[in-house]
């Protein structure tokens, strides 16, 4: 279930990074959301923690279920506008997360509908991460 990982070295990120469909790394912070962050981030299948008191940072990775899509677009939310705050999309760094945040809603809402597809069939942005069609996964991350 929830993994934790080792987060020492820029090994373990990178292959974290590049194994998961979603990652978020965020720093800690003064904003009221932050500790309700950190708990929602604790439930993601892989999580960790680095650095001191005075600069730790949080790392979280996210699969496509349901539960884990819902977790990991809370958390977003809550983190999006703060200073520090990294979203990985299939191994990318996001420009844009806000649209990644919309993205991520959209295939929320396609997971409801009897054919995934009637729903965002897709989504594009000017890095095209989110382009495509969904024949199998219909959040073309």
């Amino acid at each position: 279930m929830n993994k934790l990982i080792k987060t020492g070295g820029q090994i373990a990120l990178n292959e974290l990074i590049s194994s998961q469909p979603i990652v978020m790394i965020f720093p800690k912070n003064r904003s009221a959301l932050y500790q309700a962050a950190v708990s929602l981030a604790r439930l993601a299948n892989s999580y960790a923690e680095s650095g001191s008191e005075g600069s730790i940072y949080h790392y979280a990775a996210f699969d496509l279920s349901r539960h884990q899509a819902q977790i990991a677009l809370s958390v977003m939310r809550y983190m999006l506008d703060i200073s520090g705050f990294q979203l990985f999309i299939r191994g990318k760094l996001v420009a844009a997360p806000s649209n990644s945040a919309k993205a991520l809603a959209c295939y929320l809402d396609a997971l409801e509908c009897a054919d995934s597809r009637a729903h965002c069939h897709a989504v594009a942005t000017e890095d095209h991460i989110f382009e495509g069609t969904r024949p199998e996964n219909p959040f073309s991350l």
